[in-house]
């Protein structure tokens, strides 16, 4: 800025010496009356009081208003931005060619690609940037939680289980959103937990439990089929009219930063919303203690509170990207969601069979990538030559992963066809494929390769 206020005030000092009907375009002169008339609107007359000036670091005596202001005589205009700061100048280009070179030839790093002719009148204004299009329209205005929000929080919905055998009789336990316009609902399964327990305890029909939508309706709903191990559950409501929907996104491209909003109805407070960001994508069970999860979570710094869980986490654009599950009770802003994409796969077998297929090999998983693979590969020089994949550094002895001929050491780098394998995707073919031949290729210690050919079992549950 220090720079950028010389090189004004240089071209200033040149303007000054220019012809007497140059003006600096940041004055607001006042026209004497007469060519004859005495110069009562100097500075330096007392009687004209003080001159109008825009504040600026040039001296009074620079800036004093010329007579006979002529806005038409003002033939060519610069316009210098530097910076950010444009100043619009307006005098004869005679005048200031000698002006202009100097604060180019000292200040030419400020002005890139420009030149005496270049700032003509009439020549091509300074070339812009051309903006990155995926920029183009991101920008966030005031609204921007509450625009999302308001996309999802209509197919949002409080879930109650009574109490004491009363229909109305309840406590709020949880939250869950719509899936579909004929009233399935996800949510978590110990949302439900209370009903599923007075079922297993009272055998007969299934217990129902109160639905509210936000528009202040009410159903009584059920649970159609739940998975304690993934912790979600199905909830079915019936309404002669369409329901608001919610619409499933995608967590495999989510990124640490991102923004999210997690719905809900925390602390019986029906209808709020939190808003934070994505603290970790891919937040292992194991690190929470769950030894019994099968999925990593999303964390999050949005609030999550009882009675949250089971409620949709979105992103800006609306759409689920996770399902508030838990949160850490020694901290605040260390919440837990389940990726939508890991509970999409439960949610189609909880519809379509009633329950989870959970496959069983007998080996341990360890993802590979291009950096732990090159460690293990100065560890070890045999290890084989690749940058992806799946490490099996352990095989059950009697387990269909041994009977198929699956060696410690091995590493998965094609599955069915597909090269591009994850611990996930691998599960999820092999959860396909329970009972059937699934086609695997490893490389071995050597880069020697192998493809075979691997039975799954359903783990019993």
């Amino acid at each position: 800025m220090k720079r950028t206020l010389e090189a004004l005030q240089l071209t200033a000092r040149r303007w000054h010496r220019c012809a007497s009907n140059s003006v600096f375009s940041g004055l607001v002169p006042k026209q004497a009356s007469s060519a004859s008339q005495p110069a009562t609107n100097s500075i330096s007359a007392a009687a004209a009081g003080p001159a109008r000036l825009k504040p600026g670091p040039f001296p009074q005596e620079t800036l004093a208003p010329k007579p006979k202001f002529d806005l038409q005589a003002q033939r060519n205009v610069l316009l210098v931005v530097v910076g950010g700061l444009g100043v619009t100048v307006a005098t004869q280009s005679a005048a200031l060619d000698a002006g202009w070179d100097a604060v180019l030839e000292k200040y030419g790093e400020l002005f890139p690609g420009r030149s005496r002719s270049s700032c003509q009148a009439g020549a091509a204004p300074l070339a812009q940037p051309t903006p990155d299009p995926r920029s183009i329209g991101v920008g966030l205005g005031p609204h921007f939680i509450a625009n999302a929000a308001a996309k999802a929080a209509p197919a949002v919905v409080n879930i109650a289980v009574p109490t004491n055998g009363l229909p109305y009789s309840s406590r709020p336990s949880g939250s869950g959103f719509i899936l579909t316009s004929d009233g399935v609902i996800a949510t978590n399964a110990h949302v439900v937990a209370d009903a599923l327990a007075k079922q297993v305890s009272r055998p007969g029909p299934p217990r129902p439990i109160m639905v509210a939508l936000q528009d202040g309706r009410v159903f009584e709903g059920r649970v159609l089929s739940h998975d304690s191990i993934s912790d979600l559950a199905i909830v079915k409501i019936d309404s002669d009219q369409a329901l608001p929907t919610v619409k499933l996104g995608s967590s495999q491209q989510l990124r640490v930063g991102e923004w999210v909003i997690a719905l809900g109805s925390p602390l019986h407070l029906q209808n709020s919303v939190t808003a934070g960001i994505i603290s970790c994508v891919d937040r292992k069970a194991v690190e929470l203690g769950l030894a019994s999860a099968r999925t990593d979570y999303i964390q999050t710094d949005a609030a999550v509170n009882s009675g949250n869980s089971g409620g949709p986490l979105i992103n800006l654009d609306g759409e689920v990207v996770g399902i508030s599950s838990m949160k850490a009770l020694s901290a605040d802003g260390v919440s837990f969601a389940i990726p939508v994409d890991t509970a999409k796969d439960v949610m189609e077998q909880l519809l379509r069979l009633g329950r989870v297929v959970r496959p069983y090999i007998g080996i341990k998983m360890l993802q590979l990538n291009a950096s732990n693979a090159a460690q293990l590969r100065k560890r070890d020089p045999a290890f084989p030559n690749v940058s992806s994949g799946i490490l099996v550094p352990h095989v059950a002895m009697g387990s269909p992963a041994e009977k198929a001929g699956l060696r410690p050491g091995d590493v998965i780098v094609e599955v069915a066809g597909s090269k591009e394998i994850t611990t996930s995707s691998l599960i999820r073919q092999l959860g396909q494929h329970v009972g059937k031949s699934l086609e695997v290729a490893v490389m071995r210690p050597g880069d020697q390769r192998a493809v075979l050919s691997v039975t799954a079992s359903e783990v019993s549950q």
